[in-house]
């Protein structure tokens, strides 16, 4: 009797062992594999308007972006645009709208929000001075890079400048004895109109 039930039964519940295995781990790994999905970041729309080549674009804008990479993805800043009204590297918010000013325009705190040049998590800081109590410390102004003695990793912390960029910007300028001004950007290798446009608030020549 045994041996019967060993030849009949026990090949049985083998499979129907292995069949609940295999149930089972495809299971573990349909809910390992959601559970990781939703610990991923999502991305977010933000909508640039304004002076870009492609006024209205709705940016899928991840956690690491910042202004920079928005104004990439709608085409790059017009030539008329004013981008020193931004803070360039500041990071993107969810559901924000990215208004890019033209020179001569002055733009209201509301329409730049949290990307405005002087913006400090409330306060819209502008002409060196708070916009909130009387007798605020004046503002901070940004430490333009000075691209004739910038490090390698100081050159590397602008917006679209990597590794292989800020070396290029130091061999130019050891070639040829340093840049007369930022324009002189364009002839460096991986640098054209709009980077160029989204570096020149930020750098200095001296």
């Amino acid at each position: 009797m045994l041996s019967r039930w060993s030849k009949t039964e026990g090949p049985d519940r083998f499979g129907v062992l292995l069949g609940a295995g295999l149930v089972l781990g495809i299971g573990s790994y349909v809910l390992y594999a959601t559970v990781f999905r939703d610990a991923l970041p999502k991305p977010f729309p933000v909508h640039v308007t304004g002076a870009v080549n492609r006024p209205d674009t709705v940016v899928d804008a991840g956690e690491h972006m910042i202004v920079a990479d928005a104004i990439e993805e709608a085409g790059g800043a017009l030539p008329i645009a004013d981008l020193s009204a931004l803070n360039l590297a500041a990071k993107l918010k969810p559901n924000t709208q990215l208004y890019v000013p033209e020179q001569g325009e002055r733009p209201s705190p509301e329409q730049l929000g949290p990307y405005a040049a002087g913006y400090s998590g409330g306060d819209f800081v502008a002409n060196g001075s708070s916009g909130s109590a009387e007798g605020s410390a004046p503002a901070t102004a940004v430490q333009k890079v000075n691209i004739n003695t910038a490090s390698e990793a100081e050159l590397d912390t602008l917006p679209g400048v990597g590794p292989a960029t800020a070396r290029a910007i130091i061999e130019h300028r050891n070639k040829h004895g340093g840049f007369k001004s930022v324009d002189e950007l364009l002839l460096v290798k991986g640098i054209g109109e709009k980077k160029l446009a989204n570096l020149k608030p930020l750098c200095t020549v001296r």
